[in-house]
C-alpha cells in the first residue's frame, strides 16, 4: 500500500537483506499524491462541546466521493462514527461536536469504497471542551395573560446542564426583585404547575428558572 503523503522526491530502493552491499536506488525522483488529507481539526484545535464546527479534507482523484468519518476522544484507542458512507465532494463536513470533554482528540475521514489505501487522521491531538449549559424558558415567555387565582404550568427546556434540580422564581416588576416560587424541582420534567396565581396584578412579569448549584445558568 503507498503510504498516503505528497512528495514530488519520492525514490524506493531495494537491498540483499544477507548482504547490504547488494542495492539500487530509483534512478529519478517520482510522485506520489495523497489520497486524502485532514485539514482540520489537524492537531491543536479546542473545539467546545455543542458547537457546530466544519472537519475539512483535501482529496486525490482516486476518491469515490463516499466518505465515512470518525472520531476518537481517547488518541485512537476506539474510534465512533459520525457519519458513514456519506456522499460528499466538497471536502467538509459541519459536525455538532459531542459533550465528551478530552484532550485527546482525533479525527479519521476515510473513503468509503476504498478505506484501506484512502484514509487519513489528524496528524497530532486536538482538544474537545465542556458545553456550555443551556436552560431556556418556553412558557410563559412574554405576551402571556395569567389570571389572579389561576392554575398554569411553567415549561422549560435545557442542554448540557450538570445538575438535576431547578429553582423556579418570579417577577412582578420586570426583575428588580424576585420572589421564590419553588427552590428545588426535577429539570427533567420540564414543567411546574403555578397553581393558585398570587393577588398580585402587574404587567410587569417574569419567570426565571435557574440551575441549582450554578444560578448563573438560567433564563
Amino acid at each position: 500500500t503507498v503510504p498516503n503523503i505528497s512528495t514530488t522526491l519520492a525514490l524506493v530502493r531495494v537491498t540483499d537483506y544477507n548482504n547490504s552491499i547488494i542495492t539500487d536506488n530509483s534512478n529519478a525522483v517520482f510522485t506520489i499524491t495523497s489520497a486524502v488529507v485532514v485539514t482540520a481539526p489537524n492537531g491543536g484545535e479546542t473545539w467546545q462541546g455543542g458547537t457546530t464546527q466544519t472537519i475539512t479534507w483535501t482529496q486525490g482523484t482516486v476518491a469515490s466521493n463516499w466518505w465515512t468519518i470518525r472520531y476518537s476522544t481517547n488518541a485512537g484507542s476506539t474510534w465512533t462514527t459520525i457519519v458513514n458512507n456519506v456522499n460528499i465532494t466538497n471536502g467538509q463536513y459541519n459536525w455538532l461536536v459531542p459533550n465528551l470533554p478530552s484532550t485527546q482528540c482525533l479525527i479519521q475521514v476515510y473513503d468509503y469504497n476504498n478505506s484501506a489505501c484512502v484514509t487519513d487522521n489528524s496528524n497530532n491531538l486536538f482538544t474537545i471542551t465542556l458545553a456550555t449549559p443551556v436552560i431556556t424558558v418556553t412558557l410563559p415567555n412574554g405576551g402571556n395573560t395569567y389570571y389572579v387565582g389561576g392554575n398554569y404550568n411553567i415549561q422549560w427546556t435545557y442542554q448540557y446542564v450538570i445538575g438535576s434540580f431547578v429553582t423556579i422564581e418570579y417577577s412582578t416588576n420586570n426583575g428588580v426583585t424576585w420572589t421564590t416560587l419553588v427552590a428545588s424541582t426535577s429539570i427533567a420534567s420540564g414543567s411546574w404547575a403555578w397553581n393558585n396565581i398570587p393577588n398580585t396584578p402587574s404587567n410587569q412579569c417574569l419567570v426565571r428558572v435557574s440551575e441549582v448549584g450554578n444560578l448563573s445558568n438560567n433564563d
